[in-house]
């Protein structure tokens, strides 16, 4: 199936559709890239569209979202990892920055960082925005050692305050605007000129606030606000779930910049290298470390080039970039050879690395593999908006790019509970599953992971699992076993028994109750075959 499929008549005008709405404009743009694929042209209609793209999507990504707050992701350095969108907005901080270029007093932050360190308890420090506001962040270590989550410490403008003010004590509208304004520590001038209206108008406003709320201050209506909101929040068990990156991170020196990697199971164990997919956080669930821990396995997760604050310079081969880092962190840990765990587009990787240093990969176990992609028929048992995105990755790469972003901006200003929906909107058993609260800590670390540098990795990693590589599998001469999950609707079967028969030393093995979320689901079962695996090439531990 090519672009070029016959479209109208080349000297008609083409106008793009009118515009009625950003979810009636994606829905046609999901149905001409359809119509490309299944062979009933629409590539010149598709082509006039794209110039109204930019607005489709701006208008996407700002709607409907509330300032969440400042929230960081940060290494045990202080290093940042991962900012939401209002981090990116308000601090003069960039992914790989260190915490104290923004702190109000010097040196602070060293002896916050470092009680968080120890105590793994909450610390708090104070921090000076782009417009010179102060703000109080709050911080911890979900594991003594591991990354750190800050996240801004609200003064309570929040919608669940705005909905509980209203219930209790009637506040109008205006009046909540006010009472927000004063919590924030704004006096009657400041609020009169940020709202446009005259001071005295500002005050008669106070004035019912007070009187429907039964106190006499400014300062008791706020005190008074502040004590329902924690009130509640005490009684409720719903409130927003929020998970920092729980393995413990180290920053490996290479020739173009520090690594994070994650290191997690037995130290000095059977040796194992996990390359991690474009969206599944592995190394933050607990179940799957204390698999690792109880296998005797010994796990270095390095991440990949353009994800999270690992480096990727413009024009750079991730694959070549990858394996050169790999190299390098095995070099310095003393580890020779190593059996790879890969995740969806980390088999390309494994792959690579494997032709590259044949002596250091004992065996491959991808947990799904994903294979080469050797046509779009390859793509016929997807769910639709999978079949656009594998055809856009290719033909429309700046497409791509904005789907991606939009999805970033989104997950930020309304949180990772979104992510199994965009990802797998189509596919009910791999986004129920996802969703699931036990791996709310994969779905951070997979945020943290991609919107570290917007995306930049992931959308490599697009590009790269619809390609064909399927000329370098008869090269591999190590263990390859492909696991795939039965439930998945994002891989074919078919390709991946194919590659299997490509492969010199491949095996394919289909996994029943599982689906793309394989790692996540079943990772017991997919350390127990990396450390059979590891058996069959002769590995040992190395206490």
């Amino acid at each position: 199936m090519t672009a070029d499929a016959a479209g109208p008549a080349r000297n008609t005008p083409i106008q793009a559709p009118p515009i009625q709405s950003t979810e009636a404009a994606y829905r046609r743009l999901v149905d001409l890239i359809s119509d490309v694929l299944e062979g009933r042209g629409g590539i010149d209609r598709l082509s006039a569209m794209m110039a109204d793209v930019p607005a489709i999507f701006e208008a996407m990504g700002a709607a409907g979202f509330a300032d969440e707050g400042v929230m960081l992701v940060l290494d045990p350095t202080g290093r940042v990892l991962s900012r939401n969108a209002a981090a990116a907005r308000r601090l003069a901080l960039e992914v790989g920055d260190e915490l104290g270029a923004v702190v109000l007093t010097p040196g602070s932050h060293t002896a916050f960082l470092e009680a968080v360190r120890r105590t793994g308890e909450a610390g708090a420090l104070f921090v000076a925005d782009m417009r010179e506001r102060t703000l109080l962040l709050a911080g911890m270590a979900p594991e003594r050692g591991g990354d750190i989550l800050l996240v801004e410490c609200r003064r309570g403008q929040d919608t669940a305050l705005e909905a509980r003010l209203t219930a209790v004590f009637g506040l109008i509208p205006s009046e909540l605007r006010v009472l927000f304004a004063l919590m924030d520590g704004r006096d009657i001038e400041a609020i009169a000129a940020e709202t446009g209206r005259k001071p005295a108008t500002i005050r008669q406003l106070v004035k019912a606030v007070l009187a429907k709320m039964g106190v006499h201050s400014q300062t008791q209506a706020v005190a008074l606000a502040y004590s329902l909101m924690l009130t509640a929040e005490r009684l409720s068990d719903s409130g927003p779930r929020l998970h920092a990156p729980s393995a413990a991170s180290l920053l490996e020196p290479t020739a173009d910049g520090p690594v994070p990697v994650h290191r997690f199971g037995r130290p000095g164990g059977f040796p194992v290298l996990l390359l991690h997919g474009a969206l599944f956080g592995i190394a933050a669930q607990p179940d799957i470390r204390h698999a690792a821990r109880t296998l005797g396995l010994d796990v270095i997760a390095p991440v990949r080039p353009g994800y999270g604050a690992a480096p990727l310079a413009p024009g750079a081969d991730p694959l070549k970039l990858a394996a050169t880092r790999i190299d390098a962190i095995l070099d310095r840990q003393g580890i020779t050879r190593a059996v790879v765990v890969a995740h969806d587009i980390g088999t390309r990787f494994a792959i690579d690395f494997a032709l590259r240093r044949p002596d250091r990969v004992a065996g491959i176990v991808a947990a799904p593999a994903t294979p080469p992609m050797r046509g779009w028929g390859q793509t016929s048992d997807m769910p639709l908006r999978h079949r656009v995105n594998a055809w856009a990755s290719q033909k429309m790469p700046a497409l791509m790019d904005k789907i991606v972003g939009l999805g970033i901006t989104q997950v930020a200003r309304k949180g990772v509970d979104l992510i199994p929906g965009l990802v797998f909107s189509d596919c009910d058993f791999d986004r129920d599953l996802w969703a699931d609260p036990r791996f709310a800590p994969s779905l951070q670390e997979s945020f943290a992971l991609v919107s570290g540098q917007k995306g930049l990795g992931f959308r490599h990693d697009m590009r790269l699992t619809n390609e064909d590589w399927s000329d370098l599998a008869p090269r591999v001469a190590c263990e390859v076993l492909l696991l795939h999950g039965e439930r998945s609707q994002t891989v074919s079967r078919q390709a991946v028994t194919e590659l299997a028969g490509l492969l010199p030393a491949g095996r394919f093995q289909p996994v029943g109750d599982a689906g793309h979320t394989l790692p996540l689901s079943h990772g017991d079962m997919v350390f127990r075959q990396a450390l059979l695996l590891a058996g069959r090439a002769g590995l040992s531990e190395r206490f």
